[in-house]
């Protein structure tokens, strides 16, 4: 079974997504955006592409990552990829010192190199038009909350032409 996958922390807490999407509101009225939907609303530790084999991933990941912990992380802050100033991409940054040593594990886990620039974030909107970086000094201080991390998430994702759909392929608790 060939996949489109990704392996990701969702973010579940209904005040925290009442926040990002009231956020994804105003980032709407600043330019032409493509924001997240609510259900779609995570924290990517690995984009894989196209995969064979979920189930020998998750054995690997299981192996690897179990044990782990939980943690906390904060999703706070606002930015751009690939830069704040020419941003096509705009986040919520995920702060927590565990994030960037689980995301290590990940990789680890399945062969990839580390990668030097990991930033942990939640995506909230894809810019098609227009320049969002007032947007994102205005909001330099946005707060939306705490999550507890237990699990990551293999994920599923199919392309459609009213956006992707995720549907979670495995659950590694941490």
């Amino acid at each position: 079974m060939c996949v489109r996958a990704f392996i990701s922390i969702d973010v579940e807490d209904g005040k925290i997504l009442k926040k990002i999407e009231s956020l994804e509101s105003e980032l709407n009225r600043t330019a032409r955006v493509k924001t997240v939907r609510p259900e779609n609303i995570h924290i990517t530790l690995r984009f894989l592409g196209e995969i064979d084999s979920p189930e020998g991933l998750l054995e690997s990941l299981r192996e690897k990552c179990a044990g782990f912990g939980s943690f906390d992380v904060e999703l706070r802050g606002v930015g751009g990829f690939p830069s704040d100033e020419r941003a096509r991409v705009v986040w919520v940054g995920a702060v927590s010192p565990e994030l960037a040593l689980l995301k290590e594990r990940v990789d680890s886990a399945i062969g990839f190199e580390r990668e030097e620039r990991f930033v942990g974030h939640v995506t909230i909107g894809r810019v098609k038009q227009g320049s969002v970086a007032g947007f994102i000094r205005a909001h330099r201080n946005f707060e939306a909350g705490r999550i507890k991390v237990t699990s990551i998430r293999l994920k599923q994702s199919i392309l459609t032409t009213r956006g992707p759909i995720y549907s979670t392929v495995g659950e590694v608790e941490l």
